[in-house]
């Protein structure tokens, strides 16, 4: 008896899953790097020119137009403050918070009024929902 439950005790022991270490989360400077399409683009609540974001690894931003918008590419450093909440992000001039939605970014931003404080489409607000395009 005594060696039947050594025996269970060793088997049950050595079956054991190892504990999952908790992955380290990245911080959000290095999840913008890379090149994302605008999915949904609004200004003021209504439907604005869709681009192609790019961020490298030192928080510089390069905006391209696409599916026919007018217009050239524009850059801007932006400077983000992860630990505030909402995150807030800043692109040259505009004031606005993000956040990472699964494999998205969410961004709403206003150009000369204060800071938005929620997602809302409202007037003097742009609305961004960004996805990332991946390496081929």
């Amino acid at each position: 008896m005594r060696t039947l439950a050594a025996l269970l005790l060793v088997c049950t022991t050595a079956s054991a899953a190892p504990v999952p270490k908790e992955v380290a989360k990245r911080p959000d400077a290095e999840l913008f790097v890379g090149t994302w399409e605008t999915v949904v683009s609004e200004a003021g609540g209504q439907p604005h020119s869709k681009a192609r974001w790019t961020f490298d690894a030192a928080l510089k931003m390069v905006s391209i137009p696409v599916g026919g918008a007018v217009g050239g590419g524009s850059e801007w450093v932006i400077k983000i403050d992860p630990a505030k909440t909402p995150k807030e992000i800043d692109i040259g001039g505009y004031k606005g918070i993000y956040e990472f939605v699964g494999a998205d970014i969410k961004l709403v931003y206003t150009l000369g009024g204060p800071r938005p404080t929620d997602y809302s489409a409202a007037p003097g607000k742009y609305y961004s929902l960004l996805r990332r395009i991946e390496k081929k």
